[in-house]
């Protein structure tokens, strides 16, 4: 009895839902009012229903081409010095055989390392590199860039400024280096952090399977949980990334909510996002 009690509400809680499509709801960040802030706003939230939940994710492919790095002959440097960097959890589905780390002092590629499985879980992903390098890199400071070749991806990451050159130097022996996802990329070349906050009264009862997620230009830049931060991802190659928009998707009412109104990307770290109802 009790469950057909809840089946009869759900359903008119969607119907409602589904006819009246708008509610009233706001954003806020920190940046002190206008589109979000301290100051309340209030925008649109669409519903539409969904019979599965959205697959959200970001499209990191590219069209980078598989670089040819090669390593320094060793009679040009008299010192080395060894690192080894271990690959972010989220490189691991797009990591395959032809992925490629090296590391360069300036312009120059000072050591490079094919793609190593850990023997004891394959997806410890490990590139061990010998760096070659000279006293003079010593004296005046070189730092070392890293790049990674994503083959899954056709993507080149580059994080530059990673350690100084140091001989017989040993870093990451116990893989505490990691690589981390996504950063100094080809295809994203920055991120920003989000929340996304339920507030008022909230036509759903919230669930572990709900996911949020933000869209720049409608294309899916990264998702996550609601209350919690996650990153989305911006691109240097299109003009106008100065907004974004936020979903919700709750499997109580199966179905997916927008805050309509743009939000302003700005300089808070994080930027929050609260859906009033």
């Amino acid at each position: 009895m009790e469950n057909t009690k809840c089946k009869i509400l759900n359903c008119i809680g969607m119907a409602v839902l589904t006819g009246v499509l708008t509610l009233m709801g706001g954003c806020s960040s920190d940046d002190g009012g206008g589109n979000g802030g301290n100051g309340e706003t209030s925008d649109a939230i669409s519903f539409a229903a969904s019979a599965n939940a959205p697959d959200w994710k970001v499209d990191w492919m590219w069209n980078d081409e598989m670089p040819d790095w090669q390593n320094p002959s060793s009679s040009l440097y008299e010192e080395r010095m060894y690192v080894t960097l271990k690959l972010d959890e989220g490189y691991v589905p797009y990591s395959t055989e032809n992925d490629r780390m090296a590391i360069f002092i300036d312009d120059e590629c000072r050591g490079v390392s094919e793609r190593n499985s850990s023997e004891f879980d394959p997806k410890v992903i490990i590139f061990p590199i010998m760096v070659h390098g000279s006293r003079r890199d010593v004296e005046v400071g070189k730092r070392l860039t890293v790049k990674y070749y994503c083959d899954g991806m056709k993507q080149i990451f580059t994080n530059p400024g990673f350690y100084g050159f140091s001989p017989d130097a040993i870093i990451g022996d116990t893989w505490d280096q990691v690589l981390l996802f996504g950063s100094g990329g080809s295809r994203y070349t920055g991120h920003k952090s989000v929340v996304v906050r339920l507030g008022g009264d909230v036509p759903f009862t919230p669930s572990a399977s709900d996911r949020v997620a933000a869209f720049v230009n409608g294309e899916c830049r990264g998702s996550g949980l609601a209350g919690e931060q996650f990153d989305f991802w911006l691109t240097g190659h299109e003009e106008g990334e100065k907004e974004f928009q936020v979903r919700y998707y709750s499997c109580n009412q199966n179905g997916i909510y927008t805050l309509e109104r743009p939000i302003q990307i700005d300089n808070n770290y994080p930027i929050n996002v609260t859906f009033n109802f």
